[in-house]
C-alpha cells in the first residue's frame, strides 16, 4: 500500500496543483493515472457534476489501457454508451467487452468470474446500490485483483453538493478524482 499512497503523492505534486490542468498535460496525466490503477483490487471514482467529461475521461482511459494490451469491460449502467464517440477517444469496440445492464446483480455474476481486466462503470448512479451489494462489488473486486474505475455525478443539495451513494461510496473508494470541465481537477 505503500506504493499505492506514493503513485499518488506523486500525481499530486506534479499533476494536481489546486487548480484545474490544461489540456495540452490531461494526457500526461492519464498515462500517471494508468500506473495508479495498475494496482489491482483498488476503487477509482471519477467524480463532478453532469457534463463535466466524466465519461471522455474514462473513455480515454479505456483507450490508452487497450493500447497497451489490456482487456476492459464496460458496465454501461446508464444505457448511454456511444460507439462511434468511444471510436473518436481511440476506444476499440472489437476488443471491449460492453455489458448494457443497471441490475447490480446480474454485474456481480460477471464480474465474479471476471480475472485480469479492469472494469469500467458509466454510471454508478444509473444502480440502485444497497450496503451489501457495494459490500459484494468491492469484495470481489479486490479478492479477483481486479481495477474497478466508475462515474458518479455530484448533486445539488441546499447544503451544498453530494454525489450518489456518496457516504457509503466514499467508505469503499480507494481514490476520488474530480472532473470539472473535462479536466482532472484533484484526488481526494
Amino acid at each position: 500500500m505503500d506504493s499505492l499512497n506514493d503513485k499518488l503523492r506523486d500525481i499530486e505534486q506534479n499533476f494536481l496543483k489546486k487548480k484545474p490542468m490544461k489540456n495540452a498535460i490531461v494526457n500526461t496525466t492519464l498515462n500517471t493515472f494508468l500506473k495508479l490503477i495498475s494496482f489491482r483490487g483498488i476503487a477509482l471514482e471519477l467524480y463532478g457534476k453532469k457534463g463535466t467529461g466524466k465519461t471522455t475521461t474514462m473513455y480515454k482511459l479505456i483507450a490508452q489501457l487497450q493500447s497497451q494490451g489490456y482487456l476492459c469491460m464496460l458496465i454501461n449502467a446508464d444505457f448511454s454508451y456511444d460507439g462511434k464517440f468511444a471510436e473518436e477517444c481511440k476506444i476499440d469496440n472489437s476488443k471491449l467487452i460492453l455489458i448494457n445492464t443497471n441490475d447490480i446483480n446480474e454485474i456481480l455474476k460477471i464480474i465474479s468470474g471476471s480475472k485480469n481486466c479492469y472494469i469500467f462503470i458509466d454510471s454508478m448512479a444509473a444502480l440502485d446500490l444497497e450496503k451489501i451489494s457495494i459490500d459484494n462489488l468491492i469484495s470481489i473486486i479486490r479478492h479477483n485483483h481486479l481495477g474497478l474505475i466508475y462515474t458518479n455525478q455530484i448533486r445539488n443539495k441546499k447544503r451544498g453538493l453530494s454525489s450518489y451513494g456518496r457516504k457509503l461510496l466514499k467508505l469503499y473508494t480507494d481514490k476520488r478524482i474530480l472532473v470539472t470541465k473535462g479536466e482532472l481537477e484533484r484526488i481526494k
